[in-house]
C-alpha cells in the first residue's frame, strides 16, 4: 500500500516475516555518514545490533511506531504479538511464495510487526544502509491472520466507495488466506524496493533506488506514461477518484458507481482497482492475484445493483492482463 505523507508527497508502502527470515528487534545505533541524513524508520542501523538474535516477530522500534502514528494521526497504534500457532502460519505461507519473494524476505525483509487497529491491511517501507543496499520493514494489521483473501480485499474496495442507497452489491471471492495474498502483494514491493523491479518504488525511495541500482527499473514503462498516470489508452474515466480506507480525501465515489468501475477495468490491462492507483500497487497486483490463481485458488469479483444477478468477473483472464503474465516469470527463477 502507499500513502501521501505532507506536502513532500511522500509514498509508502506494506508486507512480512517468519521463524528462519531475518527480523531483528529495533534499537538505535550510530549511524553512517551515507545514511545520517535519513530518518531513523529508514536506516538499517535502527533495526540491527550485533548479538540480537534473528527468529520470531518482535514488536517495532520506538522510532517505527512513532512514525505510524504520527504518518495516520493515531495515537492508539500498539503492537501485537503473535502467538505460536500465527508465526507458524507466517512461515508456512512465505513458504510457497515465488522463489524471488522467499529470497526477498530472507535475506531483505529486517522485521516484519504486527500493529492493532492499523489503518489498512499493511504497509512496507524501504531502508538503507552504508552502501546504499535497500531492506524493507513490514507492518501488518493483525486481521489478516484471521480473515481470506476474500473478505480482506472485499472489505478494502468497499472502503473506495461512500454509502449511498443504490444497494449495489460487491464481493470478491477468494478462498485464500488474507495472510498469503498479503504476504505475495507486500512481498512484491519489499522485492521492488531491493532489487528495483520498477523505475521506482515510491517518491521518497527514488534517489537511492537510481543511485544503488541504475541499470534497474522498466516493469510497466509500456503501461504507465507517468508513476500514477497509465497512457491513455489504459485509463479509464474515475480513476483518478480513486482511494482506500479513508486516505486521499476518499472515498470519492457513491458506491452506485462500483458496478461501471469494474466492467471499465475488464478491459484494462490492471488485474484489481488497487492495481490501477500506480505503477508500484499495479505489480504487486500483478504478482500477488497471478501467484494466488496459480496456487489453485478462486480470485473473482461480484458486483451488481440489488435485485439483479451481479457480473462475474475474474480479472485474471482479461486479455489485457493475460498478456503481462509471461512477464513475471522472472519471479519464479
Amino acid at each position: 500500500m502507499l500513502r501521501i505523507l505532507g506536502v513532500v508527497c511522500r509514498l509508502f508502502r506494506d508486507v512480512a516475516g517468519g521463524l528462519t527470515i531475518l527480523v531483528l528487534v529495533g534499537l538505535l545505533t550510530a549511524c553512517g555518514a551515507s545514511t545520517s541524513g535519513l530518518a531513523p524508520y529508514h536506516q538499517l542501523s535502527t533495526f540491527r545490533q550485533d548479538g540480537l538474535p534473528t527468529g520470531p516477530v518482535h514488536v517495532p522500534p520506538p522510532s517505527v511506531l512513532a512514525y505510524l502514528r504520527t504518518l495516520d494521526e493515531r495515537p492508539d497504534y500498539f503492537a501485537y504479538l503473535p502467538n505460536q500457532e500465527e508465526r507458524e502460519q507466517l512461515q508456512r505461507e512465505i513458504d510457497v511464495l515465488p522463489p524471488l519473494l522467499r529470497r526477498t524476505f530472507e535475506e531483505r525483509v529486517v522485521g516484519i510487526y504486527f500493529v492493532s487497529d492499523f489503518a489498512s491491511s499493511a504497509l512496507t517501507e524501504w531502508v538503507a544502509d552504508e552502501d546504499d543496499t535497500i531492506y524493507s520493514f513490514m507492518i501488518l494489521h493483525p486481521d489478516v491472520l484471521r480473515l481470506s483473501a476474500g473478505e480482506l480485499m472485499t472489505r478494502r474496495d468497499f472502503t473506495c466507495f461512500s454509502n449511498d442507497a443504490s444497494e449495489t452489491t460487491l464481493q470478491i471471492e477468494s478462498n485464500a488466506s488474507a495472510l498469503f495474498y498479503i504476504l505475495a502483494h507486500e512481498g512484491t514491493h519489499a522485492a521492488d524496493y531491493s532489487f528495483r523491479i520498477t523505475d521506482y518504488t515510491d517518491s521518497g525511495s527514488r534517489e537511492i533506488q537510481e543511485r544503488a541500482l541504475p541499470d534497474g527499473g522498466g516493469f510497466g514503462n509500456e503501461y504507465w506514461e507517468e508513476y500514477d498516470r497509465p497512457f491513455a489508452r489504459f485509463d479509464f474515466p474515475g480513476r483518478d477518484q480513486i482511494s482506500f480506507y479513508g486516505f486521499g480525501s476518499g472515498p470519492q465515489m457513491p458506491l452506485a458507481e462500483a458496478p461501471r468501475v469494474y466492467a471499465e477495468l475488464a478491459g484494462r490491462p490492471f488485474a484489481s482497482m488497487y492495481g490501477s492507483q500506480n505503477r508500484a500497487e499495479d505489480i504487486a497486483e500483478l504478482v500477488a492475484l497471478n501467484h494466488l490463481v496459480r496456487q489453485g485458488y478462486e480470485y473473482s469479483v461480484l458486483v451488481g445493483n440489488a435485485g439483479q444477478e451481479p457480473q462475474r468477473y475474474r480479472p485474471l483472464d482479461f486479455p489485457g492482463v493475460r498478456a503481462r503474465l509471461p512477464g513475471l516469470e522472472r519471479f519464479y527463477e
